[in-house]
């Protein structure tokens, strides 16, 4: 009688917690697609702005000790890569032939480089040939890691040939951002 009890307790709960899951999933994608309906047209002013800030973010910048760096972005979001690039080709007018790309990956994922190019190709638009260059990050072998799925891809880095004047003047753009938020 009592493990009867125990086990339709367990069970009782087992659908709650579906529910609330449920519940959860749908009250996350409804938030998602009202907030996404907030995102009007995007101005190239907008893109301008977004490219810059994205790069302020994530972009190598130039050091003192360092003078003449070229244009590095380097994320692994997929949709961070095809902004930025969007970004270089629509608003900065870089040809496709003065970009070139590094993918950086875990050594567990040699097995996969040829996916990994042809995932980075599509992605970007630009042909598996210009993937050539691939890092391997050294794994340690007591870290918790999460990316070691097939979702995985590495990290993309974006570099622009000749850019070191691109670079400067991203960073007159970003000092220019700062200087008008914080004077509102």
């Amino acid at each position: 009688e009592k493990q009867k009890f125990t086990e339709a307790k367990r069970l009782a709960s087992l659908r709650g917690g579906q529910a609330k899951k449920r519940q959860r999933v749908e009250k996350q994608n409804d938030i998602l697609s009202r907030a996404n309906s907030e995102i009007t047209q995007i101005s190239s002013h907008e893109l301008f702005l977004l490219g810059v800030v994205l790069y302020w973010a994530e972009g190598a910048k130039e050091k003192e000790h360092r003078p003449g760096s070229r244009f590095d972005f380097s994320n692994m979001d997929p949709k961070m890569i095809q902004i930025m690039l969007a970004w270089l080709l629509k608003v900065c007018k870089i040809r496709k032939n003065m970009i070139i790309f590094n993918i950086f990956l875990h050594q567990t994922h040699k097995n996969r480089v040829s996916e990994v190019r042809r995932y980075w190709s599509k992605i970007t638009g630009f042909p598996v040939s210009n993937f050539t260059s691939i890092y391997w990050k050294k794994n340690i072998l007591k870290t918790n890691r999460k990316n070691t799925g097939e979702k995985y891809h590495g990290v993309l880095k974006i570099k622009v040939k000749r850019s070191s004047e691109l670079v400067r003047k991203i960073a007159g753009w970003s000092e220019g951002i700062f200087e008008k938020v914080i004077k509102c």
